[in-house]
């Protein structure tokens, strides 16, 4: 999952919808034994999806899913301070110079950055009350975490609120 694989458009009532293209194919007729294929598009990869293997269980191939997602949702929310990179306080996020949106969350990923950096984002975000606060915070500290088995979609709050449908 990433940002080309995701069509936005005004809807009927004038709210904009998101819809993912090209997600959970390859797992849709699944089962727990079966193998998968999964690709990799950096940074929006998994950590444990290095290149080293190509064919993860459908347990696996969600829990990677969760992550990419999680990425997206990161990307979507703040893009805008990624490319601004001179508002993150450097001690924490060091960053190269000149860096693009994708360099650095890789950079970030690479460094166990992601979950922090939405951390910091999510506080200073004015635009969201504490509850959605609360429950994005929950939801990026599951779907960011740096270790496969971590990751639970399920235990999210705040994945309730997403119509994950196919």
């Amino acid at each position: 999952m990433k940002p080309g694989n995701v069509l936005v458009f005004k809807g009927d009532t004038g709210t904009y919808i998101a819809k993912v293209t090209d997600f959970g194919y390859s797992s849709l007729h699944a089962g727990d034994d079966n193998l998968i294929g999964m690709p990799i598009s950096r940074p929006w990869n998994p950590p444990e999806h290095d290149g080293s293997r190509w064919l993860w269980h459908l347990a696996e191939a969600e829990k990677m899913d969760f992550f990419s997602l999680s990425m997206l949702w990161l990307w979507i929310l703040f893009e805008r301070s990624l490319a601004c990179s001179e508002i993150l306080p450097q001690a924490i996020f060091e960053c190269p110079s000149n860096s693009s949106v994708t360099d650095i969350l890789h950079h970030f990923k690479i460094n166990n950055k992601l979950f922090p950096f939405a951390e910091l984002m999510l506080a200073r975000e004015p635009n969201l009350d504490s509850t959605e606060k609360v429950d994005l915070t929950e939801f990026f500290s599951l779907g960011l975490n740096p270790h496969q088995d971590g990751r639970d979609i399920g235990k999210s709050k705040f994945s309730d609120r997403l119509s994950l449908s196919r």
